[in-house]
Formats: C-alpha cells, structure tokens, sequence
C-alpha cells in the first residue's frame, strides 16, 4: 500500500501514537490460601496475550461454490508468562487455583462457579497509572452489596482512563507449564499458564 511519511504520521498524532507492548497492566484475582496480591501479580506476570475469538464456520453450496457461513463462535485461550521468585508463591498461586477446577489431593471436581474468575487486562500509555487500591474497594463494596441483595455492580476502572481494557469471565488456569532449570549461571526461572475462560468484554 502507498502512503506519505506525513500521512502516516498524521495518523499517529491522531490516535495518540503507536501502542508499546510493555505498557499494560493484568488484574488478577485473589485466590485464596496464596500469598499474592492483585498488584504483585501485575508485577510479575511477564507477558500475556490478549484473548481472541475464532468465528465457527459451516460451508453451504450455492450451484457449484461452496461458502462459508457463521454459525458461531468460540473463545481462544490464551498464554501468561510469570517471573518465578525464591518464595515459588506464583507457581503456588496457580497450582491451588487450579485446584479448585480438580483438586489433586481429594480428586474433588468443582463447579464452575468455584473456580472461575473474572480478571481484566488494560492497555496503557506512558505516565498512565492504575490504582490497584481503588479496584480493590471496589470490589469490597460489591462484594458487600451482594451481602446485601442489592443488584448494583460498581465498574473497577471507574474514573480510571486507560487506552483499551477488557474484563475476562470465567477465567481459569488450564494448562500450567513445568518450570524449567538449568546449569546456565544467568538463568532465571518463569512459569507459563495457558489460561481458559468462557467469554471476554470491552471495558
């Protein structure tokens, strides 16, 4: 495709630059029996890959060319990759939330809604914030509207600008990878968890 430098940098201006894969931020849930919070987390997690979706397809024949036709769709899952520190509390984090879906130990299988989750990922700019401490009064205050009955869900990210955000439901560890260690000096560990989830949201 043709195009000028300067119609290419205009584009940028007017989109506020071009998004850097290194400024985002992961909310996780808290499970519980771990030692890590929402924002040690974050600050662990070296990589994810946002959720796609992949369109299910059946072909009709019109004469003598096929089509295909949507007749659905179905969720992606998708890869996280976390720093592993002495304390092994990451690999802890994932393997008792996965419990949860199959307990290793009493070979009990829970429900879904015993193990799944709603987690958000947001895309973010230089100099752009996020305030785990607001998103976790949020959460205590609708956890005690729940308490209560009353049916009013306070948005996490209100007042919070951020570029481009999503809410994953249901979300649940499926496979957790082996942690690989090795003779090399410099070699640090990492933990990768292919996640599984039922659905995902623009925030």
């Amino acid at each position: 495709m043709a195009y000028g430098i300067e119609q290419l940098k205009s584009q940028i201006v007017k989109s506020n630059g071009i998004q850097s894969t290194n400024q985002w931020v992961v909310v996780l849930p808290r499970i519980p029996g771990t030692i890590l919070e929402s924002r040690e987390l974050n600050l662990l997690c070296k990589e994810i890959i946002f959720p796609g979706r992949a369109q299910i397809v059946q072909q009709r024949i019109i004469g003598v060319k096929g089509i295909d036709v949507s007749n659905g769709f179905s969720e992606q899952d998708f890869q996280m990759r976390f720093h592993v520190m002495n304390d092994w509390g990451i690999v802890d984090y994932f393997y008792k939330w996965q419990d949860q879906v199959l307990n290793q130990r009493t070979k009990y299988i829970g429900y879904l809604n015993d193990y799944a989750k709603s987690m958000r990922v947001h895309a973010l700019t230089k100099g752009m914030k996020y305030d785990f401490n607001a998103a976790r009064r949020t959460n205590n205050i609708n956890a005690l509207l729940d308490l209560l009955g009353i049916n009013l869900n306070i948005d996490q990210s209100f007042g919070q600008k951020t570029n481009y955000a999503i809410e994953i439901r249901d979300a649940y560890p499926g496979d957790i990878s082996p942690v690989n260690l090795t003779n090399e000096a410099d070699g640090l560990a990492e933990l990768v968890v292919l996640m599984k989830h039922l659905t995902w949201r623009r925030l």
